[in-house]
């Protein structure tokens, strides 16, 4: 008997179940994060600089849906209840706010960002918002 298969296979079943992913990872998206760009004093005039918000360049990422619920209801309207974790290719990454495009040009929407964690066994990071 070769138990030399068991504990991989056990393994690579673990990290499934805990939605990490080996290997290539599907690319079915983009993410683009908030970057605030100026602010502060002219030194000439001494007037406020105004702060920007811009959107970073694309990163292609794996979008994977936790919940999306569309029967939310207020005086005069609806809303939508979402969230998704993402997967992207392991790099520093720290922003506040990010923006889901999904792989047909769609935008999900922005959202702010729960959580960053490193899967640093798997080369990525996984970003819950």
């Amino acid at each position: 008997m070769n138990t030399g298969l068991i504990a991989p296979n056990l393994f690579n079943s673990l990290l499934l179940l805990t939605g990490q992913i080996i290997g290539k990872m599907k690319i079915n998206g983009e993410l683009q994060y908030k970057i605030q760009r100026g602010g502060g004093i002219d030194e000439d005039t001494g007037d406020n600089i105004k702060v920007e918000s811009i959107f970073s360049d694309p990163i292609p990422c794996q979008i994977i849906k936790n919940t999306r619920n569309n029967k939310g209801r207020y005086i005069n309207g609806v809303f939508t209840i979402q969230s998704y974790e993402i997967l992207i290719e392991s790099q520093e990454f720290n922003a506040n706010y990010v923006k889901l495009i999904n792989d047909r040009g769609r935008e999900l929407g922005v959202f702010t960002v729960q959580d960053i964690e490193y899967l640093d066994t798997v080369g990525r990071v996984k970003i819950s918002v």
